[in-house]
């Protein structure tokens, strides 16, 4: 399988929680949760965590909004093929643009 099949595999299994075809912010919200408690990140009750926490979902948010092309506050794989295409081609652009750089 390949790196667009990889990605429909992360937004069908994990990202879209309810099988509906579209991500929303609370299923990308619980996504990133299970990862931090897969990985250990979502420890203590503290204000440092508190806070932490705060900031990541206003991050979450920023990154639904990213993708989230028509603003109905859902993201459907279209949405977000379209959106990983974009960030893929600025990628290989950038890659370009240093290596000529370099090369100057």
């Amino acid at each position: 399988m390949g790196r667009w099949g990889n990605h429909r595999r992360l937004f069908d299994g994990f990202l879209d929680v309810d099988h509906d075809g579209a991500m929303t912010l609370n299923e990308f919200a619980r996504y990133v949760s299970k990862f931090e408690h897969d990985i250990g990140e979502d420890d203590g009750e503290d204000g440092d965590a508190l806070v932490a926490r705060v900031a990541a979902r206003r991050d979450v948010q920023g990154v639904i909004s990213e993708f989230d092309f028509d603003g109905d506050g859902c993201v459907s794989w279209d949405e977000f093929a379209t959106r990983l295409a974009y960030l893929d081609d600025a990628a290989r652009y950038t890659s370009a643009v240093r290596s000529e750089v370099v090369a100057l």
